[in-house]
């Protein structure tokens, strides 16, 4: 009830819901220890330091950023060199502009997550479709969507088309986007 963008809840869900008898989303690692570091829709470059700090005081083991712009920063980018080194492990989404690999997921401190797409895991008529027909097929009927940002700093991709997710306050909602993806992989990184 408090997402008003509507975009963390999804990507915690797929971390560490826990189904109960009114829903039956479960995240992949429902047994993990969720902290939610929220950022502004206008969010600075001071308030992911903030975000970061946070992480290294509490000592978290997984950062998932959804968040990307531009440009980079050099006190952020010192604040993820100073997380990685205390053992916090980053995992960012590439970003849904199609162009170049966004800040900080281009950063090599972290590892940058794009979204890939399954062919026919979506009805013919919906924006997924779409999505898929201006796509570059990669192999086994997967494609890259168009949105995802691309570049040699990008380390994998995972599933970021056509997500059923959670949505705030207590519905599901199928998502696109990379941020998605990251949080495949950070659920998947916590399980480890």
């Amino acid at each position: 009830s408090q997402d008003v963008l509507g975009h963390g809840t999804p990507c915690a869900g797929i971390i560490s819901a826990i189904p109960d008898a009114a829903h039956s989303i479960r995240g992949y690692a429902p047994e993990s220890e969720l902290h939610v570091c929220r950022l502004p829709p206008d969010a600075r470059c001071s308030d992911l330091v903030a975000a970061l700090d946070y992480c290294l005081q509490t000592g978290i083991d997984l950062a998932c950023l959804g968040f990307g712009c531009e440009r980079g920063s050099a006190i952020v980018e010192q604040r993820i060199a100073a997380a990685k080194q205390h053992g916090v492990s980053i995992i960012a989404a590439a970003g849904n502009s199609a162009g170049a690999v966004l800040f900080p997921a281009c950063s090599p401190h972290v590892l940058a997550v794009g979204a890939i797409g399954q062919i026919g895991s979506y009805p013919e008529d919906s924006p997924q479709a779409l999505q898929a027909a201006g796509a570059v097929a990669v192999a086994g009927g997967l494609f890259v969507p168009p949105f995802s940002c691309r570049g040699p700093e990008l380390d994998l991709c995972a599933p970021g088309v056509a997500i059923v997710a959670c949505q705030s306050p207590d519905g599901y909602a199928i998502c696109d986007g990379t941020s998605l993806a990251a949080a495949h992989v950070t659920a998947l990184a916590a399980l480890i």
